[in-house]
């Protein structure tokens, strides 16, 4: 299970390490801008949880390395708390035909469809996206309809071409 963000409360990143404290048979990746200070909080935080030997943590990756994470992952976990704009790294995730586990904030009910490309959970509520992931860990089939479904949201309203040409739309209005 891959978490991708900058490490700052408001990413919820310990969301993310309070649920894989409960999620004994999965293994988890942290990827973020972690300097010596933030790799000390989360390292308490994972030992607190019980899943310090569970949890990679690295630091940033390349643009070239980010699908690579991606592909190498069941489930992508955007547990942030903090409304965002749209939550891009969502998308990139399902580009990649990962399913996303996803707090309900934000934009991000315009790319995340409840139980089709992903699962939606309340912001803040570790126990709920530890299930959800368990839930999508447990179900292959559900994984891979769920990647399929994430791939076509991805080409059917995200590609660059189509931003491009909204964009050229409203200008021309």
């Amino acid at each position: 299970v891959l978490f991708m963000g900058r490490v700052r409360p408001i990413k919820g990143y310990d969301i993310f390490i309070k649920a894989l404290g409960q999620l004994p048979n999965v293994r988890g990746i942290l990827v973020g801008d972690t300097g010596q200070d933030s790799r000390n909080i989360i390292n308490l935080l994972a030992r607190k949880w019980g899943c310090a030997s569970r949890l990679v943590v690295r630091p940033w990756a390349s643009r070239k390395e980010v699908p690579k994470l991606f592909c190498s992952s069941t489930v992508f976990v955007f547990s942030s708390i903090l409304p965002a704009t749209l939550g891009i790294v969502g998308l990139e995730a399902m580009a990649c035909g990962v399913p996303v586990v996803a707090s309900d904030v934000g934009g991000v009910r315009q790319w995340l469809r409840h139980g089709e490309n992903g699962l939606l959970v309340p912001p803040r509520d570790y126990h709920a996206l530890a299930e959800s992931v368990k839930g999508l860990v447990n179900s292959p089939e559900t994984l891979i309809c769920m990647g399929k479904a994430g791939l076509e949201t991805v080409r059917s309203g995200f590609l660059l071409e189509q931003h491009l040409e909204r964009l050229m739309t409203i200008y021309r209005q």
